[in-house]
């Protein structure tokens, strides 16, 4: 198949995915199923029909407005359709086209891996809008990311192929496995103690949003004088235009570094934009942060008290190797187990392993900086959006996204004080958009980051 007929699929692809996830931010805080009904108006009910339900191409002919009623659809649902076709075409750009994510060869051989990201990047789009929107994080998205991340590295990790770095080993498998039963066992314990799921933090499954608006149906966005219809329109327009130059641009080095960084500004400016609008929420969550402040340093305690039974696995595995040589020799063979030419226990690992990695670094930078502050430091869906992350591309895309996502967002940040001036934030788009930065530029980072663990090692030994 020609790879342009092939990346065209992707972006089409990307746009119609685009559009369902426009259903799922609409429907899933309000417990509303996503299948039924059809799609139809936000204001007047009225079924859509399919020449008016094309993703992007409609909203633009329809100039954001119903055909029947008249009234304005946001432009959020463009917006999300447009940001998705242009991050699955980005991402092919990236892994396939121009060769910048190590270890993958080819989209249709690693095509289980390209998956996975496709759903991380997805999930994402979801989790930032309902971040913004309503600063609550649906765990059911995050599962679904996390799930399929295990799918697709368990089916795609192809014999001696190192797709990931760090790239795990017997010691991550022993030390996954650990962390997770000991978090399964406190879990089991708490829930047979108390007959019912523990409930941690502010952002467990949530089926209404916790701050701000009710989720009883869009509030039909007010009318826009035309000059800002005009240009939500041409912003639109050149996400498509961005999107046609990764189809058909050169697969050179400093070709791709100019387009992923168009798309990775396209991207910032639609979360401002995003942002923009004064919410009720933007007040209620930073009254809500502000009123748990008396408690935050005893649930901080908590939540480390909570870490321990993971810690006390993790650390219990880890020593295991030592202990029990014939165990872990059967382990390791496991581990490297051949099914196909791919390993899947070995994929398995490296999401298993991304996902304990960053879910204990997002606890520690909250336990760690509520306790200095002695108010809330980061979000608990936060830590879900680092572990999803995780899962799907490896810990250290999550841990050095987490760090580029806090850059983005101070300039983000310091953009957003033009129109508005609340306290608030929502972290989970930064920690997209990191997450994304390091995908595009994985091969260069990664590169930097072995070579400065090389060189620091040497400096050790050497002293």
């Amino acid at each position: 198949m020609p790879e342009m007929v092939l990346i065209a699929f992707v972006a089409v692809l990307g746009a119609c995915v685009g559009s369902f996830l426009n259903v799922v931010i609409y429907r899933l805080p309000r417990d509303e199923s996503l299948v039924h009904p059809g799609s139809h108006c936000p204001s007047c009910s009225r079924p859509i029909a399919w020449f008016d339900n094309i993703p992007i191409l409609s909203w633009l002919l329809l100039a954001g407005r119903c055909r029947r009623c008249k009234q304005p659809i946001s432009i959020r649902y463009a917006l999300v359709e447009t940001a998705t076709a242009m991050l699955f075409v980005a991402i092919y750009d990236a892994f396939g086209k121009s060769g910048m994510h190590m270890g993958l060869t080819d989209p249709v051989i690693d095509f289980p891996i390209l998956v996975a990201h496709l759903f991380l990047l997805g999930g994402l789009v979801v989790i930032s809008v309902l971040d913004i929107q309503y600063y609550l994080i649906d765990l059911r998205i995050v599962y679904v990311m996390v799930a399929a991340s295990l799918i697709g590295w368990a089916i795609g990790w192809r014999s001696e192929q190192a797709y990931l770095w760090p790239a795990p080993g017997l010691y991550a498998l022993c030390g996954s496995l650990g962390a997770v039963a000991g978090e399964f066992l406190r879990r089991l314990v708490l829930s047979r103690r108390t007959g019912a799921a523990p409930e941690e933090g502010d952002e467990q499954i949530v089926r209404e949003p916790q701050f701000g608006e009710e989720p009883r149906g869009d509030q039909a966005p007010p009318p826009m004088p035309a000059w800002q219809t005009m240009l939500l329109v041409l912003y639109v327009l050149l996400g498509l235009a961005l999107i046609v130059w990764c189809m058909v641009g050169s697969p050179a080095r400093d070709d791709y570094t100019l387009r992923a960084w168009s798309c990775l500004g396209w991207i910032f400016f639609a979360i401002i934009i995003g942002c923009i609008p004064q919410r009720t929420s933007d007040v209620e969550i930073v009254e809500a942060i502000e009123n748990e402040k008396p408690e935050a340093r005893r649930q901080a305690v908590r939540e480390l008290a909570d870490l321990m039974p993971a810690t006390l696995g993790l650390v219990l595995m880890l020593v295991l190797p030592a202990l029990w040589p014939g165990m872990a020799a059967a382990m390791d063979s496991l581990l490297h187990a051949t099914v196909a030419g791919r390993q899947p226990v070995m994929g398995l690992t490296a999401a298993l392993h991304g996902v304990v990695v960053a879910a204990f670094f997002g606890w520690a930078v909250r336990i760690f900086f509520t306790l200095v502050f002695g108010k809330e430091a980061m979000g608990v869906g936060d830590i879900y959006i680092l572990a999803a992350v995780a899962a799907g591309a490896g810990s250290t895309v999550a841990i050095v996204g987490f760090f580029a996502g806090s850059v983005i967002g101070v300039f983000g940040v310091a953009l957003l004080l033009l129109w508005k001036t609340s306290r608030a934030l929502s972290y989970g788009p930064w920690i997209a958009i990191g997450a994304l930065f390091c995908l595009l530029f994985y091969d260069r980072f990664v590169n930097y980051l072995s070579t400065s663990v090389a060189g620091l090692a040497s400096l050790v030994q050497g002293g």
